[in-house]
């Protein structure tokens, strides 16, 4: 094999690894529950985006930031994108590893060493994550392996790189600093004397590029210091406080330290590394060839220089994120390790005609023995998290620790049932919430309001424009474990009508308890009052429309009298007085109306009622649907309509289990058949209503709007008639579908006057733009622009 297509090879497959962590790193990016700083950083980026200023570090962790800012994170899943940029600038430390073997050792081993970073679940699991700790750990492996090639070659090229990768490592994290103080004398120990002062030189260089870019990148970027807004951003970066390690004023205390941190490192590497992983990267060291043993060493000293430099800064416990810069040494270490071992395996077996397999077997031997736990702790990490095995503190902060799994499986929730929704929700919940649930929802649609005690974001008008517009709204709040609120609620908030989404345990601070998830259904009488007295028309200034209302009741009459929107209520009932037979029934009191409760309220009203009248005010507000209109034309018979102002009443006749049923079977024009009528009142007295229930039927979809015509004759004169559309108006013909059956009742008023005598019916269909009638045809076959039905009425004068 050429020596081009070797390289050929080396660089497809360094590609398809770093295809591999990538796609590793990407996957299911929402089974980590979201950690406290990764909701604090991008509310810290979306706050900009907005045009509110931050302290110019972002609390240390400028770069993080700024990176954040050129995603468009105020849009759709900004979790997921902040996620995903990591998880790119992740392939940085996989690349290193894969340089730093090849560069330092051989193909194999950078190879290898890559493919160990891409499935090791320290740097999976935290590179899913949106945290500055893994971009400064990025930008500080490229600094590992420039370092080393300052090292290895003389010359100037490597200086540049080296110093961009020592400042970028500083502004992604300020603790970035400890790969300029670390490197120093990791190179030097492990270089020889004779090149001793070269080095220093040249490193020297690379620290003033480093400092100098970092002082022009602070100047140019002074203009956007931005505000000191200490509520929102630690203002006291750096070391503000003394570390344990170093201030103790006893040795047993400082003993008592240190044990403190190798108990934590015990805690992280079984689950994260892996005992045979660190094992194999501290041999590597002794075992590796005198030729390698420089660059191995410069490593180990590397890995545990910057350990150290965590040991004596930190302060009580030390989350492992803090060291995960240290994984790009140690797997690189590890790699090398590897194939030291089966080189010793090589060497005691020199000669031996089955060196050769038993080398091939060592070397899966030893990868199973490397790979087996990660592989299948990583598997677990990119697909459910809550089943792969933590560190201590880890299980801690994202199971055991606020907000935990609770408020991302309530948020998924929530984006689940509004997936195909096609009007953004609305959220409302404690600031205490915000960093867990907001960066899962699109800022640019979705609205999130605040319901304090004192300053409540959410009032009685925003209720009615929500869910007029058709909008879901969901109040995320703590729960204990038996149900009750954490925290006392909102008063106003207690005047909603919910429904119960779902309940997400969490463990808080507090202790054990819930997310309670719920979506607004409505608003409770008081507090729908309030709505119709501010949304809808106010019925005190209708005064006259209503005594004008009254009047057209008889003083004697008796007739349940149907309101909505209940808000009329007290204005009718003071034009009315002591009038006690028009007996006041309102409708649909909690706000939006609840057509199931609506139903049921006019089934008891009208039930066992020969008449029924209705008063509607600026009902489309309340009902946009019609449903209680819908129910009156189809339960009981519309009778005469009329509109006193802006105000409409409306008679119904009741309803009847008797009626005289005629088959009719005509067809009117091409597309409308009549296929019964109904006379539920066929012997009347004069000034009384004839109930008529007509069932008609569509035999394909119908493009004009018609209107019918039903008159009550006879000889030539008509005694009573209606006309409209079907259904009270509420079913144009353009509306019906084929083959459906569309109910059309009503009553007709017989004047006190009618003599004596049998009626006939006649009924027609007209254009509502042509107003011309439809032909119809009988079922005897007959043609003609109305159908006459016999005498099936009789009328007794008064």
């Amino acid at each position: 094999m050429t020596p081009s297509w070797r390289r050929s090879v080396f660089l497809l497959a360094g590609v398809a690894i770093l295809c591999l962590a990538f796609w590793i790193r990407i996957t299911n990016l929402y089974s980590i529950p979201i950690f406290a700083d990764e909701g604090t950083h991008i509310e810290f980026a979306q706050a900009y985006l907005r045009g509110q200023n931050f302290p110019f570090l972002f609390d240390g962790k400028y770069l993080l930031i700024r990176i954040a800012l050129l995603l468009p994170l105020l849009g759709p899943s900004p979790l997921w994108l902040a996620r995903a940029i990591v998880a790119i600038f992740s392939l940085l430390s996989c690349s290193a590893c894969i340089a730093i073997g090849y560069h330092g050792f051989s193909k194999r081993v950078g190879l290898l060493a890559g493919l160990i970073y891409a499935i090791t679940p320290y740097a999976v699991f935290f590179e899913r994550q949106f945290l500055a700790d893994t971009l400064m750990a990025g930008f500080g492996s490229l600094a590992i392996f420039f370092a080393l090639v300052l090292a290895k070659r003389r010359g100037f090229k490597a200086i540049v790189p080296l110093a961009l990768a020592l400042a970028a490592a500083f502004f992604a994290k300020l603790f970035g600093l400890v790969y300029l103080l670390v490197l120093f004398p990791a190179l030097i120990l492990a270089s020889s004397r004779e090149r001793f002062w070269d080095l220093v030189r040249r490193y020297a260089l690379a620290c003033s590029l480093a400092f100098l870019g970092g002082a022009l990148f602070v100047a140019l970027m002074y203009p956007y210091l931005g505000d000191t807004v200490s509520t929102l951003v630690n203002q006291k970066v750096g070391f503000i406080q003394c570390p344990d390690l170093i201030c103790q004023k006893s040795l047993s205390g400082q003993i008592r330290q240190i044990k403190i941190f190798s108990d934590l490192l015990l805690d992280f590497i079984p689950p994260y590394l892996g005992w045979p992983l660190v094992a194999l990267s501290v041999l590597a060291l002794p075992l590796s060839a005198p030729t390698h043993r420089r660059q191995a060493a410069y490593l180990f000293l590397s890995a545990l220089g910057m350990m150290g430099a965590m040991a004596l800064t930190v302060k009580l416990g030390m989350p492992p994120r803090y060291i995960v810069y240290i994984t790009t040494p140690v797997v690189t270490l590890a790699a090398l390790g590897v194939f030291s071992v089966l080189e010793l395996i090589s060497r005691w077996l020199a000669g031996s005609s089955f060196s050769r397999g038993v080398r091939f077997a060592a070397g899966g031997l030893l990868l199973m023995f490397v790979s087996a736990m990660p592989v299948s702790n990583t598997i677990a990490i990119i697909t459910e998290t809550s089943k792969a095995t933590l560190s201590q503190i880890d299980l801690f902060n994202y199971y055991q620790d606020q907000p935990g799994p609770g408020a991302t499986k309530a948020a998924l929730a929530v984006l689940k049932r509004e997936s195909q929704s096609a009007v953004p929700p609305v959220i409302i919940l404690d600031r205490a919430h915000y960093p867990s649930v907001m960066p899962y929802f699109d800022l640019t649609t979705v609205d999130f309001r605040e319901p304090h005690k004192e300053y409540s974001q959410v009032h009685s008008g925003d209720i009615y424009n929500w869910l007029s517009s058709g909008q879901s709204v969901y109040i995320f709040a703590d729960a204990n474990p038996d149900g009750s609120l954490y925290l006392p609620p909102n008063e106003f908030l207690t005047q909603l009508l919910t429904e119960d989404i779902g309940l997400f345990p969490q463990v808080r601070e507090h202790g054990e308890s819930i997310l309670l998830v719920r979506r607004v259904v409505g608003a409770k009488p008081e507090l729908s009052q309030k709505i119709f007295a501010d949304k809808f028309l106010s019925p005190r200034v209708l005064a006259e429309n209503y005594r004008a209302l009254v009047d057209r009741f008889r003083q004697d009459e008796e007739v349940p009298l149907i309101i909505y929107p209940p808000h009329q209520t007290e204005v009718i009932a003071q034009a009315i007085g002591n009038r006690a037979g028009i007996k006041l029934q309102p409708i649909g009191e909690t706000w939006p109306l609840n057509p199931v409760a609506a139903d049921k309220s006019l089934l008891m009203a009208t039930d066992n009622r020969s008449k029924v009248a209705v008063v509607f005010l600026d009902e489309a507000r309340g009902d946009p649907t019609h449903s209680i209109e819908t129910w009156l034309n189809t339960n009981l018979f519309r009778a005469e309509e009329e509109w006193l102002g802006p105000v409409r009443l409306i008679w119904y006749a009741g309803r009847t289990n008797t009626s005289h049923k005629v088959d009719v079977n005509a067809r009117f024009g091409d597309a409308i058949v009549l296929d019964s009528l109904e006379v539920l009142d066929t012997n009347v007295n004069a000034g009384e209503l004839v109930r008529i229930r007509l069932t008609w039927r569509a035999t394909a979809l119908i493009a004009r709007q018609m209107k019918v015509f039903v008159h009550l004759f006879a000889d030539e004169e008509i005694v009573a008639q209606h006309d409209g559309q079907p259904v009270g108006e509420l079913r144009p013909t353009t509306t019906w579908q084929k083959d459906e059956k569309i109910v059309d009742q009503f009553a007709l008023r017989v004047p006190e006057q009618t003599r004596g005598g049998r009626y006939k019916l006649r009924i027609g269909v007209y254009d509502m733009i042509t107003q011309s009638r439809l032909l119809v045809v009988a079922a005897e076959g007959q043609k003609s622009d109305l159908l006459i039905l016999g005498d099936v009425i009789t009328i007794q004068p008064r």
